[in-house]
């Protein structure tokens, strides 16, 4: 216990701050310059049914938690992208907040340059990879969702 609670204070999280800054000011930018925007637009053309929204809302945070490195920016930029095609596929809001709290927040821990990943990694002494057979709760509960999408395109 006495290795979790003499870490260093501040300084000792210094790094994994600094990882959290950069990435909110990347993703800004990326997201102030239109970048963004554009690409999930070009994404528009996949979409044809309610599911195949949220499968790629679920895609767009996934892949927004591997480039921007943050965790808040991988919920909040596809929720305000894609709720504006929300009312053409009757999609309720708290349908694309679930996607992308399925996908966003849970993938978050498992990647290593993320600020979820690295604060873990730093806390528990391990590598990511490390904890991955651990959580079955965040592997599980994506695989669950994908698939009930995926099942739902099917059936209509």
């Amino acid at each position: 216990m006495d290795i979790f609670l003499s870490g260093g204070g501040l300084i000792a999280v210094l790094p994994t701050e600094i990882l959290i800054l950069t990435a909110v000011w990347f993703g800004g930018s990326l997201e102030g310059l239109g970048y963004l925007k554009s690409i999930i637009q070009s994404w528009k053309q996949w979409i044809h049914k309610k599911e195949e929204l949220l499968l790629t809302a679920m895609s767009s945070s996934f892949i927004l938690n591997l480039s921007t490195a943050d965790q808040y920016l991988s919920i909040v930029i596809p929720a305000r992208s894609f709720s504006q095609f929300a009312v053409e596929y009757k999609v309720k809001p708290k349908e694309i907040a679930r996607a992308l709290e399925d996908s966003g927040t849970l993938s978050s821990p498992l990647v290593p340059w993320n600020s979820c990943g690295a604060f873990m990694a730093g806390s528990l002494h391990v590598a990511t990879i490390s904890y991955l057979p651990f959580v079955w709760f965040n592997l599980i509960h994506i695989s669950i969702t994908v698939i009930r999408l995926l099942v739902q395109r099917k059936i209509k």
